[in-house]
């Protein structure tokens, strides 16, 4: 399915895919709260297409990520290093809670990581 023709629309979409809750995910989409609307929109059967769509999409580059996180047991530290950096940043592109958090614990492994292999080196 392609973007939605209303880009308030399509933002909507977006951020209910991303986990947002159903009135936070409007309000971001540019909309004024109000009660109810959120739900009235997703339950629009062109929304709630375009939100399965994406949620499907993330899930798989989801698994796609899990997938590299685990080949990197044999890989050298360089390469190691740059992976991690690279999910990390992947991660903190989703935007939620989670994702962030996870960013941030990668990006922190990766330094620590690091830190361990110059003091090994330097000795």
């Amino acid at each position: 399915m392609p973007f939605l023709i209303d880009y308030r629309h399509e933002a909507f979409a977006e951020f209910r895919a991303r986990g947002e809750t159903l009135d936070d995910a409007y309000e971001l989409a540019g909309y004024e709260r109000g009660r109810g609307h959120g739900a009235r929109l997703a339950a629009k059967p062109e929304i709630a297409a375009r939100i399965a769509e994406l949620e499907a999409e993330l899930k798989i580059e989801r698994e796609n990520l899990e997938a590299e996180r685990e080949a990197l047991c044999g890989a050298d530290l360089k390469q190691t290093l740059l992976t991690m950096l690279r999910l990390a940043k992947a991660s903190e592109m989703v935007g939620t809670p989670a994702a962030l958090k996870e960013a941030a614990e990668l990006a922190m492994a990766a330094h620590k990581l690091y830190v361990q292999w110059e003091k090994a080196s330097n000795q």
